[in-house]
């Protein structure tokens, strides 16, 4: 079911039994302009850990209150100008091959990627077809084995600064 304004929801039609039930933040974030962590029930984070919901006719306050969700943030330039176009994407710090965040880098380089769960990240800029930009990852790292890495904690925090300055590479014709 998808919320109404004021949060409400009923999920109808479903057979008398148990049920995890999971609070997705995907609606929300385009209704409220935030972005949120999203939970099962009783405030857990996986399907194994949640508690589960008996069923046999009407159940009621099945609720959640969802916390914000964490950001990453800065500028990526070249010569001391920003750059746009620039693909910038967070890993799950233990596992950099799977990206669990991304953006686009604005016409003066700047960008953020929200929708991120409290952990540790690291950070991709990858250039434009078209550009002739090295890529990297954070702290001027050529690889995501030594990227620095970026520590996002509960309550919707955000890092800031986390700035890319790219090289510029050669080319072949």
């Amino acid at each position: 079911a998808v919320t109404a304004s004021d949060g409400a929801y009923t999920v109808k039609g479903i057979r008398s039994g148990d049920y995890r039930v999971y609070f997705d933040p995907t609606a929300i974030r385009e209704n409220e302009g935030r972005d949120y962590i999203g939970e099962y029930y009783e405030d857990k984070d996986s399907f194994f850990d949640a508690d589960p919901v008996s069923v046999a006719s009407d159940v009621a306050s099945i609720d959640a209150v969802l916390e914000a969700s964490g950001t990453i943030s800065g500028t990526v330039s070249s010569g001391g100008s920003g750059v746009g176009g620039v693909f910038v994407h967070a890993y799950h710090a233990s596992d950099p091959t799977y990206w669990v965040g991304f953006t686009e880098t604005e016409p003066d380089g700047s960008y953020t990627i929200g929708g991120l769960a409290p952990g540790d990240y690291k950070v991709s800029f990858n250039h434009a077809s078209g550009q002739n930009y090295l890529d990297e990852w954070y702290n001027n790292k050529a690889d995501p084995y030594s990227a620095d890495v970026i520590t996002l904690t509960r309550g919707g925090s955000g890092a800031t600064g986390v700035n890319a300055e790219l090289t510029t590479g050669g080319s072949i014709s």
